[in-house]
């Protein structure tokens, strides 16, 4: 199969096309060897826990635990891996990497097949034209690529735009991306847009696109009842708003959303949204009016969503970038390369050219993650070594199994994430765990309410428990209560331990 399908494709081809996909595939690698295994932030070890919940059949909730948004698709995938026996913290990255990465290849693999090699190549190689951050943000397991993953699977109807199934996997995969993570926009408008502008008198097209969305629609409301008839499982919530100030604002600004997505120019971001002008002005020149003005309108949205706030919601950190909005920017470009006709004259100084960035990238990579990890850069979530996040995991399961304590409570300390869900991923028989004040798992808050745990651990590392309990004894992570013959919620009422609000009676 494989033979037949390079079989009308030159050597030397060939060998250029393999070796820009395994420069892509061993630099990302070293991302994941020296920053994805051995650091994390908070959020991940939610990842983790998915991971082992959907390992054993549990689906909580369709959203990331706790929200309406985003979801938990890198872990349903990493399910095969965890049980192959790669623990998640390892097997996630893998699976965040390779839907980071698979738009570049697929894409430019389909334009290698149509004998277009100099696009194919520039296109497979993108990710080594982006800064360091960008690879490292697309390997954190956090749901910030797999909305322009399934997304792609609709986009690659660009190369059978006449055919009815095209129509209909863009539809469909347009909007079910938009549901998995709304980032993916950026790569589905452009191309819905001239797909439109091609077949506005096309009847086929409104059938079939049209029932693609009516499919995806009906994925899309189920996803939101589900937060609509479960109220509490929303924890995490934000309210969306526009702002003229702010637009303008980071008008001033753009390199801060845009630096980690811009290709050559690393430290000048403002200059992708140029090349997005430049490449619509170019197409309509080559009389490609109805991609260039669909690539136009796009670069206004991209522009307009700067005046967003939720846009706005990020940092200078890769843990919590502002251009995590917007890493569907490269595969637009890619998107649009398709459209460039072969020029084989520029392969091998093209070729030239992506070796010398791959040499610039690993030599460059220690440094890139060092000042990623930066305090000053101020992450938001926790960020910690995991070797030590699993040292930590470790001491609490001994102190559990010392005293027997069944339930471990997080009321105060910096790993509180990690320890409520990701030591049970490095420890099976690691005690339940609960932080009551901000669980994004109701059902634990339910599945605890009246029940009694005999041996309870109480981390507070700021031991700011009222004293004088009986039963109570100090630890250097707070407090163990031991013989306790209370209901769990009731018991952290005795405490004075903030409960958050998780079913409808707490209302009044």
């Amino acid at each position: 199969m494989i033979q037949k399908t390079f079989a009308n494709h030159s050597r030397i081809n060939i060998i250029l096309y393999s070796t820009g996909l395994l420069m892509v595939i061993l630099f990302r690698i070293l991302v994941i060897l020296k920053f994805s295994y051995k650091y994390a932030d908070s959020d991940q070890s939610i990842m983790w826990l998915g991971v082992i919940n959907y390992s054993k059949g549990i689906f909580h909730e369709p959203g990331f635990y706790g929200q309406s948004y985003n979801t938990m698709l890198e872990a349903f995938f990493a399910v095969p891996l965890y049980k192959l026996g790669i623990p998640p913290y390892k097997a996630l990255p893998i699976i965040t990497s390779f839907m980071a990465l698979f738009p570049y290849v697929l894409i430019s693999f389909l334009t290698f097949l149509k004998k277009h090699y100099f696009p194919a190549l520039v296109i497979l190689t993108i990710p080594l034209l982006l800064p360091n951050e960008y690879a490292m943000i697309t390997s954190l397991p956090r749901g910030f690529v797999t909305g322009i993953f399934v997304s792609i699977f609709g986009i690659i109807a660009i190369f059978f735009p006449t055919k009815r199934i095209g129509f209909f996997m863009l539809g469909f995969f347009s909007l079910l991306g938009y549901t998995v993570n709304a980032n993916s926009v950026i790569i589905t408008l452009p191309c819905l847009l001239s797909f439109f502008l091609y077949n506005y008198k096309n009847k086929r097209f409104y059938l079939y696109a049209g029932s693609g969305l009516l499919l995806a629609g009906l994925l899309y409301f189920l996803f939101h009842y589900f937060y609509m008839v479960h109220p509490f499982y929303n924890l995490h919530k934000y309210t969306l708003s526009f702002s003229l100030n702010l637009l303008l604002s980071n008008l001033s600004h753009l390199d801060k959303h845009f630096n980690y997505v811009s290709p050559l120019f690393w430290k000048q971001g403002f200059l992708t949204l140029v090349l997005l002008l430049f490449g619509g002005v170019f197409l309509i020149f080559k009389k490609q009016t109805n991609h260039g003005v669909a690539l136009l309108a796009t670069l206004v949205f991209i522009i307009i969503t700067l005046g967003i706030n939720k846009i706005n919601d990020g940092t200078a950190s890769v843990f919590f970038s502002l251009s995590r909005m917007y890493l569907g920017i490269p595969v637009l470009m890619a998107m649009c390369l398709v459209l460039l006709k072969e020029r084989k004259r520029y392969l091998y100084i093209y070729m030239t050219i992506a070796v010398l960035f791959f040499a610039i990238k690993v030599i460059t990579l220690n440094t890139s993650v060092t000042r990623s990890l930066n305090p000053g850069n101020h992450h938001v979530n926790t960020v910690a070594k995991i070797d030590k996040i699993c040292k930590e995991c470790k001491k609490l399961d001994e102190l559990s199994k010392t005293y027997n304590v069944k339930l471990i409570v997080i009321v105060n300390h910096y790993y509180y994430d990690f320890f409520d869900y990701g030591c049970a991923t490095f420890y099976n028989d690691f005690p339940k765990t609960l932080r009551p004040s901000y669980e994004r798992r109701t059902w634990r808050l339910l599945e605890d309410e009246n029940k009694v745990y005999k041996n309870i651990m109480i981390i507070d590392d700021q031991h700011s428990l009222k004293e004088g309990f009986k039963n109570i004894r100090k630890t250097n992570y707070g407090y163990l209560v031991l013989n306790n013959n209370r209901k769990t919620i009731q018991l952290l009422k005795t405490l004075n331990i903030k409960v958050r609000k998780y079913k409808k009676q707490d209302i009044n």
